[in-house]
């Protein structure tokens, strides 16, 4: 089983509640291709030469993908844009900035490749369970990019006060998304860590640049040297961790909520997670109900039953909800809330073809919407996951 094997075969639409009328914000229309959010955005900025803090976008979207999706800009060009990868559409006027809380879901495009007629079947099998039950709400590998090879996770080190930790998770570590400059700048620091001059000379074109103008001055004053990432790349750092032990807050509700024979799991980057089958009535409206916050010290007086859930697993971190924050600097949090247990598709439909790309192979072509902030590639995951083991 295969997906993304091109950028067509991943495609995504963000569904917004919000419609243009009149006020200082430009709403556009953002369609691109192989790009991340903030790589589009980026090309916007320079072409327009704006201000970041203009720029508002209510969710990011996949690199590896066709996607679509909505950013107002305050003040903003009243025009279209095309080039480079990426379409800027302009839709209108809008009263106020774009949020997270005007998505109202996602609609999906994705076609399954490389997949015997067994595949199919069992595939179809569970498509049954999964509209009839739902499936786990779980952040998937995506949300674990900043993840690197050596599994540590920044905001850990950042919650625990080791800066230079931090730093180096941020900046050093390797990853297996690296390519071209990022590869051989991570490579320089991690042979070259605390020699700031010589980093700075070598890496003249660098977004790492203000961090190492402020350590050739303050070698070791990593506290601050931090402040010098992005805001947004910083808080991706922490999503990772949070969306982590959200992860494992779920997994551990369901290990204890289902019999054995109800599991399997399933291994990914971030963690292994546990998916069911065939809820009993109970059981399904139970899950259906459940909203589990999302953990840190700012929601720690909201996580109820799921408080001692959070405090274990924290603990093998070295953590507990109270320190589960960043003491320094203050931009940068931890979101607060909470998510569904489950969700279910809607609009769903599906037709299987001849394979171009795998001879022989058959190919899925599989469209659904999902609520906002919930992930296709579990889907895809619960639907041809391999039942292994039982929690």
């Amino acid at each position: 089983m295969k997906i993304k094997c091109r950028p067509e075969d991943f495609c995504v639409e963000e569904l917004i509640d919000l419609s243009p009328s009149a006020g200082p914000f430009a709403l556009y229309e953002l369609r691109k291709r192989s790009l991340t959010t903030y790589e589009a955005l980026d090309r916007v900025r320079n072409r327009w030469r704006l201000d970041h803090h203009r720029i508002a976008f209510a969710g990011l979207k996949d690199k590896y993908a066709e996607t679509t999706q909505f950013v107002t800009i305050r003040d903003g060009e009243q025009r279209n844009l095309k080039f480079m990868g990426l379409e800027f559409r302009y839709c209108g006027q809008v009263s106020r900035a774009i949020e997270s809380s005007d998505i109202c879901g996602n609609r999906f495009r994705l076609v399954v490749r490389s997949l015997a007629e067994a595949d199919i079947r069992a595939f179809q099998q569970n498509l049954v369970q999964l509209q009839c039950d739902g499936m786990p709400n779980y952040f998937d590998d995506q949300r674990f990019g900043s993840l690197g090879e050596s599994g540590e996770f920044a905001a850990v080190a950042w919650c625990r006060g080791d800066y230079e930790r931090a730093l180096w998770l941020s900046i050093a570590d390797a990853n297996e998304h690296d390519r071209g400059d990022s590869l051989n700048e991570k490579r320089l620091f991690r042979e070259r860590w605390g020699d700031w001059q010589y980093c700075y000379q070598q890496l003249s074109g660098s977004m790492t640049r203000p961090i190492l103008q402020h350590l050739r001055a303050h070698p070791t004053d990593f506290r601050f040297a931090l402040t010098r990432i992005r805001p947004e790349i910083r808080s991706l750092y922490l999503a990772a961790f949070q969306s982590f032990v959200w992860n494992q807050m779920l997994d551990q509700y369901l290990v204890q909520l289902l019999s054995p024979d109800q599991l399997f799991g399933y291994q990914r980057k971030g963690g292994r997670v546990t998916f069911y089958r065939q809820l009993s009535v109970s059981q399904r409206e139970e899950l259906e109900r459940l909203r589990i916050p999302l953990p840190s010290a700012r929601s720690k007086n909201a996580m109820g039953t799921f408080g001692s859930i959070a405090e274990s697993i924290l603990s093998e971190f070295g953590l507990s909800l109270q320190t589960m924050r960043l003491r320094y600097p203050r931009d940068t949090f931890f979101s607060k809330g909470d998510r569904q247990a489950i969700v279910f598709l809607g609009d769903e439909s599906h037709f299987e073809s001849e394979d171009e790309l795998y001879p022989g192979q058959r190919c899925l072509t599989w469209c659904f919407e999902l609520p906002r902030g919930s992930y296709a590639t579990v889907a895809v995951k619960r639907c041809f996951a391999e039942t292994t083991d039982s929690p």
